[in-house]
């Protein structure tokens, strides 16, 4: 919307006309210039609102806001909109407006039968507005106040960086449109634009509009010259084929420039000393600051270069190296300059002081040579590892065992084996290590495994009893072995199971009469131990046969049975584990149950036994093992 306004004597009216746009209200605020025939037109601006104020359900309220203005010298329009700007609600009975303190609108200049109330009003710039609406539930106004914006916005270009004194950059240049409004305010600027572009007098162009729409416009020239200058350096007179000169000689520089053209370049030089590669310099500056530079060496040389060699890498104490080796020759000449040096020798073949020579030459024709001898071994010792006395057949020990190392090396020999060493401490896959260094510092290195058992195997026999009586023609041998090696066990010559320190041997047939038992344990390394029980085997004895599970849960419990009969009447039967009495049972079927310690682990295996005694007081036993695994639930005896 567009107002006209020509000052202080502006005079506001207002034509409400009313239009059925569903429910819209259409208001035109015009201003009219005293003495004008007809309608000035300036930018208008909304400096508050528009913003809803309601009864609070139906009654009165009041709501306080506040704002601020850029130019509290200009004259602002507060309209007040009853019923809302597009009439979405019901008329208040009754509004009123204090601005800064003081009420411009008040009494029944807004009642429900006013549409639309325009007041001119002073600002300050910073404004309280206190808002009091009375009416219906559904009541409310809107309020809005406007201003006018008499001037354009002001724009301003600034270069940076800034141009020299010629008035040109020699790097990318960024235009700043600077905008400011003093009423109205800014409402878009032009962003900074950055030239990159060579070029002279580049046009770049800005716009700034305020808030009422009003645009002003600003333009710069940019130049930019990046490219340095092209300068040249010629010698008078011109050196020899060889590059050299034997008089005095003048440099001259000429240079030239395609865009901000030339400012300064260099005069001529007249060099007069003897030396090598005498630098002589002189530049070029274009108006934008951009630099080049030209040059020219003069030389005399009547001395010889200098040449020396390196070793990469270099050897070690003893003179040797264990890579691939780089001989560098480094060359170099005080007057002339070098010609020729002769490039890297990369040394791969192995031996001890090898020769290598290098040649170099200046510009002049001097020449000096330079060598180095390396010794290269790249293939480690070799190293042997000597066990004594050796193993048996079984890789066992049942001595003390020294451990020899033995080295040769075929280039630069051997520096260092390591000593023998003795193996003392019984037990299995014992690894002995060493190593073996030569005088280029490569080593190699051995491992042997030792196993070492020298104690005889420990044996107890845990059933049957020595001295029992029996009257079943097997009998279960039972006990415990423990050594540093495998074990091997025997029971009257055949072999028994062994397993997590226990052995067990099933039917070992027993005749009438006395029967002797021999255990023989003999370890990996051939060490043996023996254990032997009597037992007797009567008719009139009683007879007795366990029942156990193979295998148990740790944790868990375990159900024990027997069966036992003999001439006599059986009068009870004993359950052990481990030694460790569990129950005994008077009648048959004869049963027990354990639950294991806490302490049992699986791998572990348990012994157990059952002893049947008869009428007459007679004994006789039966045994089993057991194996501890992981799992849960109690383990069930079984056939």
């Amino acid at each position: 919307m567009f107002v006209g306004h020509l000052g202080a004597g502006l005079l506001l009216q207002t034509i409400e006309r009313r239009l059925n746009l569903g429910g819209r209200f259409l208001v035109l605020i015009l201003a009219l210039v005293p003495g004008s025939s007809g309608v000035g037109f300036a930018g208008t601006f909304v400096v508050f609102g528009p913003k809803d104020y309601r009864t609070a359900s139906g009654k009165p309220k009041t709501s306080t806001d506040t704002f601020s203005v850029l130019n509290p010298l200009e004259t602002y329009t507060l309209l007040v909109y009853n019923g809302g700007l597009l009439q979405t609600f019901d008329r208040a009975t009754l509004a009123s407006v204090t601005l800064n303190g003081a009420q411009v609108v008040g009494g029944s200049e807004c009642s429900s039968k006013v549409a639309v109330v325009p007041k001119t009003v002073t600002l300050a710039a910073s404004n309280r507005l206190e808002v009091l609406v009375q009416g219906w539930k559904s009541s409310g106004v809107t309020i809005k106040i406007i201003g006018v914006d008499k001037d354009p916005p002001i724009i301003k270009p600034t270069l940076e960086p800034a141009p020299n004194e010629a008035g040109w950059n020699n790097t990318n240049v960024s235009v700043r449109f600077d905008c400011s409004d003093s009423t109205s305010g800014v409402a878009t600027c032009t962003r900074p634009i950055t030239v990159s572009h060579e070029g002279a007098g580049q046009v770049l162009s800005g716009t700034a509009s305020d808030r009422t729409g009003t645009t002003s416009g600003a333009s710069v020239k940019v130049s930019i010259d990046r490219t340095p200058p092209q300068i040249a350096a010629s010698v008078d007179p011109p050196p020899n084929a060889a590059g050299w000169n034997r008089t005095d000689v003048t440099v001259r520089f000429s240079a030239n420039d395609a865009l901000s053209g030339i400012a300064t370049v260099s005069d001529p030089v007249t060099v007069t000393t003897e030396g090598a590669g005498q630098e002589t310099d002189g530049r070029a500056v274009d108006r934008a600051g951009n630099i080049a530079f030209a040059g020219a060496r003069i030389s005399i040389d009547r001395t010889a270069p200098t040449i020396r060699a390196t070793v990469t890498p270099g050897p070690n104490a003893n003179g040797w190296t264990s890579r691939d080796a780089t001989v560098t020759f480094v060359c170099s000449d005080g007057e002339s300059g070098i010609a020729f040096c002769p490039p890297p020798i990369t040394v791969t073949s192995e031996g001890a002081d090898q020769e290598f020579v290098g040649r170099a030459e200046d510009r002049a024709g001097n020449s000096a040579s330079a060598g180095v001898k390396i010794s290269l071994d790249k293939t480690p010792p070799v190293i042997r590892a000597a066990v004594s006395p050796g193993p048996n057949a079984g890789g066992w020990n049942r001595s003390d065992v020294s451990v020899t190392f033995s080295a040769e090396d075929a280039h630069s020999g051997v520096a260092e084996v390591t000593p023998p060493a003795a193996v003392t401490h019984e037990g299995g896959g014992q690894t002995v290590r060493g190593r073996a260094t030569d005088r280029a510092g490569l080593s190699a290195d051995v491992a042997v495994t030792v196993n070492l058992a020298r104690t005889p195997p420990e044996l107890s026999i845990a059933s049957p009893a020595s001295g029992s009586i029996t009257g079943a023609d097997q009998v279960t041998v039972l006990g415990s072995v423990t050594d540093a090696a495998p074990v091997t066990v025997l029971v009257n010559d055949v072999a028994a199971a062994v397993t997590g320190g226990r052995f067990m041997a099933a039917r070992v047939p027993l005749a009438l009469g006395l029967n002797s038992i021999l255990v023989t344990a003999v370890d990996g390394a051939g060490n043996s131990s023996d254990a032997g029980v009597f037992v007797r085997r009567e008719v009139s004895a009683p007879a007795v046969r366990v029942f156990a599970p193979p295998e148990v849960a740790a944790g868990g419990g375990l159900e024990l049975s027997a069966d036992a009969i003999g001439p006599q009447a059986i009068v009870s039967v004993t359950f052990y584990v481990d030694g460790e009495l569990v129950a005994t049972d008077t009648e048959r079927p004869y049963m027990a149950g354990h639950r294991l310690r806490p302490e049992r682990r699986p791998g572990d295996v348990l012994m157990v036994v059952a002893r049947a005694v008869d009428a007459g007081g007679v004994e006789s036993d039966d045994a089993t093992i057991v194996k501890v695994v992981a799992g849960k639930g109690a383990g069930r005896a079984s056939d």
